[in-house]
């Protein structure tokens, strides 16, 4: 049996905030008309990627909000949406790729 938060909280990494992150949340803001708190969730999601030098899929943003999900798609982001009726499927997808 799967649980979607435990099985999320064994897949996340925390970071703290720096001006190299604001700044590149200020310009995601712009570049995709998102609220700060959003950008900033994309710009470590983009500079995570970035420091592991990870491949498309293995970095992934979870959330539910519309705007933010399809800003992470447009800068080649994977999402996993909680209210999405796939929600579980995907998780169990991220847990295999991550556990490989």
């Amino acid at each position: 049996m799967f649980l979607f938060g435990t099985d999320v909280s064994s897949l996340a990494l925390m970071f703290t905030l720096d001006d190299g992150v604001v700044e590149s949340a200020f310009s995601l803001v712009d570049k995709h008309h998102l609220r700060a708190g959003d950008a900033l969730h994309l710009s470590y999601a983009l500079l995570l990627k970035e420091a592991i030098q990870a491949p498309e899929d293995s970095v992934f943003v979870l959330g539910s909000d519309k705007e933010l999900l399809t800003a992470c798609q447009a800068e080649g982001i994977r999402t996993l949406n909680p209210e999405d009726p796939d929600a579980m499927g995907n998780l169990l997808s991220l847990r295999t790729s991550a556990d490989s």
